[in-house]
Formats: C-alpha cells, structure tokens, sequence
C-alpha cells in the first residue's frame, strides 16, 4: 500500500512538471511547439448610405 502511495505521489508529481514544461515552451524541441499567433483586426470601414427604396415600412405584427 505505501508503494503504490509514493508511486501515485511521483506520477502526480510527473504529471505537473510536465504541465508546467508544456505551458512554458521548455519542454524538448522548439520545433514542434505550436505558439498562439498575433492575428491583427482589420481596418474600420466607413459607414455606407443606408439602403432605401424611399417607403417607410411599418411593422404592425
């Protein structure tokens, strides 16, 4: 029972080193690391003319 006990403390431990490695980028290669990317917006377009046939609908329902 105690060597199954330490045995799960040390792949518990494994387990967060690990994490922390992934979530830092210094795990092994910086090859096959994916890292987020800057996507820029894009630029604001001015407001256009409003559509309009010149009738003003209602709207009853």
């Amino acid at each position: 029972m105690k060597e199954a006990h330490r045995e799960a403390k040390q792949n518990a431990d494994d387990i967060v080193e690990l994490q922390g490695e992934r979530d830092h980028g210094q795990g092994g290669s910086e090859e096959g690391t994916l890292r987020p990317t800057f996507t820029p917006k894009s630029t604001k377009l001015p407001k256009g003319a409003k559509l309009s046939d010149g009738i003003n609908p209602t709207f009853k329902s």
